[in-house]
């Protein structure tokens, strides 16, 4: 069963936060008039990221695709990801998007892989797994 809510009523939001910011907003508690606007680790719960953080990428915020392994994917894309370890080696090597390149990003807290961190010289973002992410308001 796929306990993933579908994210196409996400909007894309342009605003900027300092990092000051980010971190109140991720150890902050949850409580009802913030349901739904986080999104959280499908393994461990940790705050990923928030809806605040949509982007459309190449004129779309989701893309699927299959790796080389053969592994299919399907990705949402975000400006930030607070809750987001970033690997130190980066590539362009089968890369998604032109231009890009990718490193591989997981949990903070239970180092479940989540997606890639794509960088440019122009901008960077997050490509996350959709099905590995759950948004806060099933706990509510």
């Amino acid at each position: 069963m796929d306990t993933v809510k579908d994210y196409r009523y996400f909007r894309k939001s342009g605003s900027q936060e300092d990092p000051v910011t980010r971190t109140a907003l991720r150890n902050e508690p949850f409580c009802e008039e913030k349901q739904g606007q986080f999104i959280l680790c499908i393994q461990c719960v940790c705050r990923i990221t928030s809806i605040d953080h949509i982007i459309a990428i190449n004129g779309a915020h989701r893309h699927s695709f299959t790796n080389p392994a053969g592994y299919f994917y399907e990705i949402a894309c975000f400006s930030s990801a607070v809750g987001c370890a970033i690997a130190r080696m980066s590539t362009f090597e089968y890369t998604l998007f032109k231009g890009y390149c990718w490193r591989l990003v997981f949990c903070s807290t239970c180092s479940l892989h989540l997606g890639w961190f794509y960088q440019s010289n122009k901008d960077h973002f997050f490509g996350l797994v959709r099905n590995r992410l759950i948004d806060d308001s099933v706990y509510h």
